[in-house]
């Protein structure tokens, strides 16, 4: 049997998706096949050339085969929404460097672009790109002339859409610092810490010491902002150790491996503190298709909103893995496995059914133990998924792999020294990766996004060490925060 479904000819076009099939359809079948465009809305409006059966699947999830009617053709009109991965936007300035220019891709829900919006702010210091189709293009640019320096301005985007039916509105939120002065290349104190996590909006990074507490310091100026104590009433004492973070910054999650939950924060005014019953070792955050998620290595991933486990299960994969990272985009994931030397990368494809309320995964493969390096420590995703970069033992190189619906395949290297234990990408697809070397004369190199080397450096002194996985990057990009077995926190200038 075939089956298409039409889009309504007065949306943007009109997309024919077929299946072929000799099976009797069951309760879902549309679903299983047509997911990535029914899933992606708002609001579905059935019109009357729908069938009892196509009714069944989308509000029931099953049908019987008593109420089910064969046909040819299904007529979905979907009301689609609008939104942008870069939810968060940091902008500064220094005497010497400038971040005042940010381009942001609009996306749709049933990513065919093509869908309208505008776009507004009241500031006067930020000019937005008014209008455009998802698919295209916004462009943010700040004017710093008239604004007071060493002082954090903040303002909202809105976006919205004039297409029938679409109810959201997506908010963007941008901060703009202005410094009388410029970073010294190297900010350190003494203190100790085992993860680190920057603002994806504010000039903060967030640092734990597998305690309790989470301290809060400004990274242009080294002040301590707040320190903040997590409580679990009778439960035994929290121990924090990762860490993720929502793309606008409005929300941190700490996974609290005394008591198996994963604490959730509001970094307004820290006073909306929420516990999910729902735990993981790895957690990161991503928007998988503008829905607010945390990807685990567990088998599963958790609602960011709820605290619920999804229903759909996802590969574990490998209890010892090491490392996870996620898509600014969200549209896919990848996990290190370094339980067995050499090491394995599995990466998944992500996505989310608002009919369902669910998520969906599709493995892309992997690079296998074989053709990877040893002692796998840190992944990271650039913002579409489409390049993983590796921090491994060895070889002394961040490596780089290939991700696409055919597969995973390594397709390069960038150089570094012995022995990689991080790497992070930047605000502008930048690789940040950092070394654990005892005598240096380099343990942080700087790429941008088309591999060229920007800036190498040294930050830990001889005979210490920058921890694996101990390094972040500020949301502008100009700050690079790594902790060192001294033990130290060292704020390094990216330009």
């Amino acid at each position: 049997m075939k089956l298409s479904m039409q889009f309504k000819n007065n949306f943007v076009k009109t997309l024919n998706k077929s299946v072929e099939t000799n099976q009797k359809p069951a309760g879902g079948f549309l679903i299983a096949h047509f997911k990535r465009y029914i899933g992606k809305n708002m609001k579905i409006k059935i019109v009357k050339q729908l069938s009892l059966f196509l009714i069944c699947s989308i509000l029931l999830s099953a049908c019987n085969s008593e109420t089910s009617k064969q046909q040819d053709k299904y007529s979905v009109d979907i009301a689609p929404t609008v939104y942008v991965p870069d939810q968060g936007v940091a902008l500064s300035k220094f005497p010497s460097k400038s971040n005042l220019v940010k381009t942001i891709k609009v996306l749709d829900y049933l990513d065919i672009g093509g869908i309208d919006w505008n776009a507004t702010s009241s500031a006067k210091w930020l000019t937005v790109t008014s209008s455009g189709l998802s698919g295209e293009y916004m462009t943010l640019t700040a004017d710093p002339s008239l604004l007071a320096k060493d002082t954090l301005h903040e303002t909202n985007i809105y976006l919205v859409s004039n297409y029938e039916g679409v109810e959201s509105i997506e908010e963007i939120t941008v901060t703009l610092w202005i410094s009388a002065s410029d970073l010294p290349e190297i900010r350190e104190f003494a203190a100790s810490y085992t993860h680190a996590t920057a603002d994806p909006v504010r000039p903060y990074v967030y640092l734990t010491d597998e305690t309790d507490t989470i301290d809060i310091f400004n990274l242009y100026t080294g002040n301590l902002i707040d320190s903040l104590t997590i409580s679990n009433g009778t439960g035994p004492t929290s121990t924090i150790t990762e860490h993720a973070i929502s793309n606008n910054g409005k929300y941190i999650f700490l996974s609290d491996t005394a008591n198996n939950k994963i604490v959730r924060i509001a970094l307004d005014d820290y006073s909306d503190v929420m516990t999910f019953d729902n735990w993981a070792r790895l957690i990161e955050f991503t928007r998988v298709d503008g829905y607010p998620v945390l990807v685990t290595n567990e088998g599963y991933a958790i609602d960011a909103i709820t605290g619920k486990k999804f229903n759909t299960t996802t590969p574990i994969l490998d209890h010892a893995n090491y490392a996870i990272s996620a898509s600014l985009f969200g549209n896919r994931y990848c996990i290190l496995n370094s339980f067995i030397s050499p090491y394995s990368i599995d990466c998944l494809n992500i996505s989310f059914s608002k009919v369902d309320h669910d998520i969906s995964t599709v493995s892309l493969g992997d690079v296998s133990h074989e053709s990877a390096g040893y002692n796998g420590k840190d992944i990271a995703l650039n913002a579409d998924g489409s390049i993983a970069y590796i921090a491994q033992g060895n070889p002394y190189e961040f490596t780089k792999v290939s991700i696409d619906d055919t597969g995973v395949n390594i397709i390069g290297s960038l150089p570094a020294d012995a022995y990689p234990g991080s790497v992070e990408i930047g605000p502008d697809g930048q690789l940040f990766g950092s070394i654990t070397s005892y005598f240096g004369p380099h343990d942080i190199w700087i790429y941008d996004k088309n591999d060229s080397l920007i800036k190498m450096g040294y930050v830990s002194e001889e005979a210490t060490v920058v921890l694996d996985r101990a390094l972040t990057v500020s949301g502008d990009g100009s700050v690079a925060v790594l902790l060192t077995d001294d033990p130290k926190v060292v704020f390094y200038r990216s330009y």
